[in-house]
C-alpha cells in the first residue's frame, strides 16, 4: 500500500498484467503512473448509476475495486454496499462486504426501493407473463370465481395473497373454506 497526501492506495486486481502502473485510492480515484507521470483518471457511469473504470477493454466498478484493495472480506461475501445509497460516493468510510439478502434489505431500510402499490404493480391487472389465473372453488365443488392472477384474487376476495398462494401449490388442502388451484 503506498500513501499519497493522506490518500491510501493500493493495486487494482486485474490490472497488474497492463503497462501502466494503476493505483486505486481509498477515496475511489484511479491513478496511472507511465513513465514517472501521474495521473487521475475519469471514470464514466455504468446504465445502473454506478460509476465505472474502462482499462485496455476491461472494465470494473469502482466500488468494488476499492472494497477489495482496503476491505477485508472474512466472510466472503459477494456484493458491495453504498452505505449512504449514494452510488457516487465510494469513499472506504461508505462501503461494506454484504450478500444478496443484506443489500436489498438495505435498499428498503434507506428507501432506495419503494414497493409499488395499486395499479403500479405490474400485477395489478393480471396480464404480466408471470400472472397465473386462479380458480375458487367451493368445498362442494362449485366454482365461485376465476382471476387472472393472485393479486387480483386477493383484492376480489379480501383474502391474503399468502393463503390463496399456499392452497394454489398443495401446501395446504382449502384456505377460507375454498379450495384454490391454478387455471391451466
Amino acid at each position: 500500500m503506498l500513501v499519497i497526501r493522506e490518500k491510501k492506495l493500493n493495486t487494482v486486481e486485474g490490472f497488474e498484467k497492463l503497462s501502466d502502473i494503476y493505483y486505486i485510492a481509498d477515496s475511489g480515484e484511479l491513478l496511472s503512473y507511465r513513465n514517472g507521470k501521474r495521473r487521475v483518471l475519469k471514470p464514466m457511469v455504468s446504465s445502473k448509476g454506478y460509476l465505472k473504470y474502462w482499462r485496455n477493454g476491461k472494465s470494473f466498478s469502482i466500488h468494488q475495486a476499492v472494497a477489495k484493495a482496503f476491505i477485508p472480506n472474512p466472510d466472503k461475501k459477494e456484493q458491495v454496499n453504498h452505505i449512504d445509497g449514494n452510488k457516487a460516493n465510494n469513499d472506504v468510510s461508505n462501503l461494506e462486504w454484504v450478500n444478496n439478502l443484506e443489500n436489498m434489505r438495505h435498499s428498503w431500510e434507506i428507501g432506495l426501493r419503494k414497493p409499488k402499490k395499486g395499479a403500479e404493480n405490474y400485477q395489478w391487472e393480471g396480464s404480466h407473463s408471470n400472472c397465473k389465473g386462479v380458480r375458487q372453488i367451493s368445498l362442494e365443488g362449485t366454482i365461485i370465481g376465476e382471476y387472472a392472477s393472485i393479486a387480483i384474487a386477493s383484492r376480489e376476495s379480501g383474502f391474503k395473497r399468502a393463503g390463496i398462494s399456499k392452497a394454489c401449490n398443495g401446501v395446504i388442502n382449502t384456505y377460507m373454506g375454498c379450495k384454490w388451484e391454478f387455471l391451466k
